[in-house]
């Protein structure tokens, strides 16, 4: 799931609650902009994540890379995974985008 609503993410966190609890595997990819949303609301955005049991958060690099972060201080796209399958998929994806 790619979301990208311009400031409005904390809310489609809190509205999507019973799909995110219900999936056991999700690769979401939200567009966090720190300068529209404040850490403090980045941070919420992540912490309810992690209560829906997203695990593991990459960011987008400048490069087209991703890179494991534990917080969402800038602005840019982040991967959040949840579940095995979900991150096995992502593991793929990663192999395949650096060519091996």
């Amino acid at each position: 799931m790619k979301i990208d609503v311009e400031g409005f993410e904390k809310e489609v966190m809190k509205g999507g609650e019973k799909l995110f609890n219900e999936r056991e595997n999700s690769i979401l990819i939200i567009e966090l902009l720190v300068e529209i949303n404040g850490r403090t609301v980045c941070k919420e955005i992540k912490d309810i994540l992690t209560r829906f049991n997203f695990k593991e958060v990459y960011k987008i690099n400048s490069t087209g890379g991703f890179e494991f972060v534990n917080d969402c201080r800038a602005h840019g796209d982040y991967i959040f995974l949840k579940g095995i399958t979900a991150t096995k998929d992502f593991n793929l994806l990663k192999k395949y985008a650096q060519g091996n």
